[in-house]
C-alpha cells in the first residue's frame, strides 16, 4: 500500500491488487526508550522560563536578573559509544552573574560523552576572610562532594621581615602547584584593586601588581602578575574587591582579571568583581544572627561601600578617558 489517501469523511474501500499475508514482525531489535531521568540536569539558581527561547517575553528577562535559566535540553545518543550527549541552552543577556551556572550531575554508570565531574578545588586565603573561606569550602564539599585543598597565605609578623613575603608565599604555591591532574576550581579571598592582589590591608609592598610596581611606579611592590605560570585550571574565582573593574580595563587594556585570565587553560574563565565586595548579609544582620546564635550563608555580594569604584571612576572621568561608568 503506497501513497496517500483521505476519505473526507466518507467511507472508502481499499483493494490491494496483490493481496499477500505477512507474518508478524521480529521483536529482536525492539528496544524500550532509555530512562533520561539517569542523565539529570541539575541547574543551580536556575529559574526556568519559556521552552522556546523565541517564545520569551522581553520584559521577563531583566526580571531574572543574573541568574542563570536554561531551556531547550537535547538529549542525543552516540551511536557508536552507546552513551547519550546532552546539550541545552542557557538563556541569558547578562554580563555579570550571581554564580550560578548549571552542571550535570552523574545518577549511574551512564557519563554523558565529554563530561567530567568537578572533583577537585584549592582555596587560598588569608585570616581577614577565614570564616569566608572556610564556609566555601563547606559548600563545595555539599555542592559536588570536593574536599578542597586549604591553603592559609597569612604569615606570623616575624617571619614577614619586608613586608612582602606573605605575596611571594603565594606567588610560589601558584608557581609550583600540581597541575598534572586538571584543576576545577580555585578561589582566591585577599584584597584586592584593580591593579593588584593584595594579602595584607594596608601594606605597601605586599602585593603582586599588574607590572610590579605601586601605583605612583616609584616603588617595586613583592612581585608580577606576569610572573605566575600558565596552570591547567578551568575555572578561577578571584573573591576580592575591584579585580574585574571593567573601565579601568577599557582605558589601560589591562587589570587584575585580565592578567590571570592568561594563567588558566585556553576555554577557561575567571570571576571576578567590577567593585568591591562583602560576603553574606549586611553586618546589622550578622549581628542579630548573632545574637540568636544562627548559621547564615556568606555568599558574596556587591558591597554598600564602593568608595574605591567611585573614585577610580571619578579620577578616569576628570582625565576624559570615559564618559560613563559601565
Amino acid at each position: 500500500m503506497g501513497d496517500e489517501f483521505n476519505g473526507y469523511g466518507q467511507m472508502r474501500y481499499l483493494k490491494g491488487t496483490r493481496p499477500e499475508i505477512h507474518p508478524p514482525l521480529s521483536q529482536e531489535n525492539v528496544r524500550l526508550s532509555p530512562d533520561f531521568g539517569d542523565h539529570l540536569l541539575k541547574m543551580l539558581g536556575s529559574i526556568p522560563t519559556v521552552i522556546n527561547p523565541d517564545g520569551a517575553n522581553p520584559n521577563l528577562r531583566p526580571l531574572l536578573g543574573s541568574m542563570a535559566s536554561v531551556n531547550k535540553v537535547i538529549i542525543r545518543k552516540n551511536e557508536s559509544a552507546g552513551t547519550y550527549n546532552l546539550k541545552f541552552n542557557v538563556m541569558s543577556d547578562q554580563d555579570l552573574t550571581d554564580g550560578s551556572y548549571p552542571y550535570i550531575e552523574k545518577r549511574d554508570h551512564m557519563v554523558p560523552v565529554g563530561y567530567r565531574p568537578f572533583d577537585t578545588a584549592i582555596v587560598y586565603y588569608i585570616d581577614d576572610f577565614k570564616r569566608e573561606a572556610n564556609w566555601r569550602a563547606e559548600k563545595l564539599k555539599e555542592d559536588f562532594g570536593i574536599d578542597a585543598t586549604m591553603i592559609s597565605l597569612t604569615l606570623p609578623a616575624a617571619q614577614d621581615t619586608d613586608g612582602k613575603q606573605t605575596a611571594l608565599g603565594f606567588a610560589n604555591s601558584w608557581n609550583t602547584m600540581d597541575d598534572s591532574e586538571t584543576i576545577d576550581m580555585i578561589y582566591i579571598f585577599c584584597h584586592a584593586s584593580e591593579r593588584m592582589l593584595q594579602f595584607v590591608d594596608g601594606s605597601a609592598y605586599n602585593a603582586l601588581t599588574i607590572d610590579g610596581w605601586n601605583k605612583k611606579k616609584n616603588e617595586k611592590v613583592a612581585g608580577n602578575l606576569h610572573s605566575l605560570k600558565k596552570k591547567d585550571i578551568v575555572r578561577l574565582y578571584l573573591q576580592a574587591c575591584n579585580a574585574g573593574l571593567v573601565d579601568y580595563y577599557k582605558v589601560e587594556g589591562k587589570n587584575v582579571a585580565s592578567i590571570m585570565s592568561t594563567k588558566l587553560a585556553d576555554d577557561s574563565a575567571v570571576y571576578a568583581w567590577n567593585g568591591s565586595v562583602s560576603f553574606g548579609p549586611p553586618a546589622v544582620i550578622q549581628d542579630v544572627y548573632g545574637l540568636v546564635d544562627a548559621d547564615y550563608d556568606f555568599e558574596p555580594r556587591v558591597s554598600e561601600n564602593q568608595d574605591h569604584y567611585d573614585s577610580v571612576i571619578k579620577d578616569l572621568k576628570s582625565e576624559g578617558l570615559i564618559e560613563t561608568a559601565t
